[in-house]
C-alpha cells in the first residue's frame, strides 16, 4: 500500500455491504492527536474519540504490532514501529478497493487533504459503530458486559437497520472460525428451499422419491418438509449412535436409511440434532448430482460473499479454528470430539459449519431483506415465507424436552406458553423473530419487527439450561436497545 492511500468513511460504510468489514484509515505515523487523525480520515464526531482510542489499542495489541504510545493534549498518540501486516489488510474478493490518492483526496476538504500529500502513513483500523437514531447504547453496553464477564472466547455482531452497531471479538480475532453447532443448520435449509424455489424439488416430495433406500421401515411417506420441521419421527435415543459415525457419511446414511421412526411421522416435533442434516444433504446430492458443500457455495456463500464460511473446514484453515471448551461431563465429551481435526474437516450438514459472526450476520440480513442482499438473491419471498411459516403451537419438543417453535428449517422467537421457559432469542423477541440455537453455545437470529440481527458465537458448551438463559439474557439487553418508539416509527 502506498503511503497516501486512504479508505474514507463513505467507503467504510460501503465496505460492510460488500463484506469487507467496517474499516477506516487513521494516520498514526504523524504526530497528530488521535482526535485530529480520526476526524481527518473519517469525519467522525469528537465525542467518539475515547472509544476509538480503545479500539485502536485493542486492534494493535491483537495484531501483535509493537507500539510506543505517547500522550498529548489529552489524547493518545501512536508511533508505529513496525508497519508489517497492517499495510496488507485482507479484503475479500469483490470488497471495496483502497482508494488511490487522487480519488481519495478528492473526497476530503483541501485543508484536510494537505497532510496526506506530505506522505504520511496510514493505519487500517476498525471504525466505531455508527450512531443509530432511537438506539439505547447503554443497553448494548450491558450486553457487552455480560459477554465479557462470562470469559468465553466469543464474537458478537448486532445489526440494526442493516448497519453494525456491535462488531466485537473477545479473546480472538474477528476472522476466527467458530464451530457453529446447530446454529449452522439454516445454511442447509436455505439450500433446500432454494432448490424448491427453482423447481428442482418439492417440499412435500417424499424423501424416498429422491433417495429410494430411505423409503423403508415406516419412513416411506416422510416428506422433505417434515425433515426440515423435525417432524419425521427421528428419535433422540439414536443421537449417541449418530454422533459415533458423524465423520463417516456412508455409515451415517446407512444408519438413517435403516432406522425406524420412534413415533408416527408428521404428528409431533422431535429435534433431530444430526440425522436430519444427513437426510437433507443426501436429498440435495441426489437432486443436483453434486455434493452439498458445492451447492451451498454456488447458491448461498458466493452470492453473499461469505468467504469465511465452510461446510467442512479446509486443512489450511485449521489454524484459525477456535477450540471448543467444555464444562461438565457432557461438555468435556463434546470438547474431545469436536476439537478433532477430522471432525472439523468433515461434511456434517447439521452441525459442521465453521464460520464467523460477520458471515452469519450477512446471511440473516439477506433473509431479513426478503432473501436478497444487494444484487444477490438467495430466496424468493414465496420460498422465504414457506421457510418461516409458523407452527400451530409451541408444544414441548419430544427430544429437546423444551418448547421450540419449529418452522421448515428455523426456530421462532416470542414468549413461550410453558411456564418457566424462555426463548434463547429473548422473552421480548417478536413471535416473527427467526434463527437457530446451536447447543446453547452459538446462536443467530433476526427480528423483523425491529430490523435487528444478532449473532453470538462462543466456544463454551456443557450446561444446557444455564447457557440458554445466558444467551436469552444477552438477547434481552440487545432487544432493550431498540425501544418501542423505534418499532412504532418503522411500521
Amino acid at each position: 500500500m502506498k503511503p497516501s492511500q486512504i479508505l474514507v468513511q463513505q467507503a467504510a460504510d460501503a465496505a460492510w455491504e460488500k463484506n469487507a468489514a467496517d474499516l477506516v484509515a487513521i494516520d498514526v505515523s504523524s504526530r497528530l492527536p488521535l482526535t485530529d487523525a480520526f476526524l481527518l480520515a473519517s469525519g467522525s464526531s469528537e465525542r467518539n474519540v475515547l472509544a476509538i482510542a480503545d479500539a485502536v489499542d485493542e486492534r494493535l495489541t491483537a495484531e501483535g504490532v509493537p507500539l510506543k504510545r505517547r500522550e498529548g493534549r489529552g489524547q493518545g498518540r501512536w508511533e508505529l514501529l513496525d508497519f508489517g501486516d497492517l499495510v496488507r489488510p485482507r479484503l475479500p474478493p469483490g470488497g471495496p478497493r483502497l482508494l488511490r490518492p487522487r480519488a481519495a483526496l478528492a473526497r476530503l476538504p483541501r485543508a484536510a487533504a494537505r497532510p496526506f500529500r506530505r506522505g504520511r502513513r496510514l493505519l487500517i483500523a476498525p471504525a466505531p459503530p455508527a450512531a443509530q437514531p432511537g438506539l439505547r447504547p447503554e443497553r448494548l453496553q450491558e450486553a457487552v458486559d455480560l459477554v465479557r464477564a462470562r470469559g468465553a472466547t466469543a464474537q458478537l455482531v448486532v445489526l440494526h437497520r442493516g448497519r453494525p452497531v456491535l462488531d466485537l471479538a473477545f479473546g480472538c480475532r474477528r476472522d476466527a472460525l467458530f464451530w457453529s453447532f446447530s446454529a449452522g443448520k439454516p445454511f442447509t435449509a436455505v439450500v433446500v428451499h432454494r432448490l424448491a424455489d427453482l423447481g428442482a424439488l418439492g417440499l412435500d416430495d417424499p424423501v424416498s422419491r429422491w433417495w429410494p433406500e430411505f423409503g423403508r421401515a415406516g419412513k416411506e411417506a416422510v416428506t422433505v418438509r417434515q425433515v426440515l420441521q423435525h417432524r419425521a419421527g427421528f428419535g433422540g435415543l439414536r443421537v449417541l449412535g449418530d454422533a459415533a459415525v458423524i465423520t463417516d457419511p456412508d455409515r451415517a446414511l446407512a444408519r438413517v436409511a435403516a432406522a425406524r421412526p420412534a413415533w408416527a411421522p408428521g404428528t409431533e416435533p422431535g429435534y433431530s440434532p444430526i440425522a436430519a442434516g444427513f437426510v437433507l444433504g443426501e436429498v440435495v446430492r441426489r437432486v443436483t448430482g453434486r455434493p452439498l458443500p458445492d451447492v451451498l457455495d454456488e447458491l448461498v456463500l458466493r452470492p453473499l460473499g461469505l468467504g469465511d464460511t465452510h461446510l467442512g473446514l479446509p486443512s489450511a484453515l485449521l489454524g484459525r479454528a477456535v477450540p471448543v471448551r467444555g464444562a461438565g461431563l457432557l461438555g468435556l465429551v463434546v470438547q474431545a470430539d469436536v476439537n478433532r481435526a477430522a471432525v472439523r474437516r468433515a461434511v456434517i450438514p447439521a452441525a459442521g459449519v465453521s464460520t464467523t459472526a460477520r458471515d452469519l450476520a450477512r446471511l440473516y440480513l439477506a433473509l431479513l431483506r426478503g432473501g436478497r442482499l444487494g444484487r444477490a438473491r438467495i430466496l424468493s419471498r414465496r420460498a422465504l415465507d414457506a421457510a418461516l411459516a409458523p407452527p400451530p403451537d409451541d408444544r414441548l419438543d419430544r427430544v429437546a424436552r423444551y418448547p421450540i417453535r419449529w418452522t421448515a428449517g428455523f426456530q421462532l422467537g416470542g414468549p413461550r406458553s410453558v411456564p418457566g421457559t424462555v426463548s434463547p432469542f429473548g422473552a421480548s423477541s417478536s413471535p416473527r423473530a427467526f434463527g437457530h440455537n446451536g447447543s446453547n453455545c452459538c446462536i443467530a437470529w433476526a427480528d423483523p419487527d425491529r430490523d435487528l440481527v444478532l449473532v453470538h458465537l462462543t466456544n463454551r458448551v456443557g450446561w444446557p439450561l444455564p447457557d440458554l438463559r445466558y444467551h436469552a439474557a444477552v438477547a434481552e439487553r440487545v432487544l432493550a436497545a431498540v425501544p418501542p418508539t423505534v418499532l412504532a416509527d418503522d411500521r
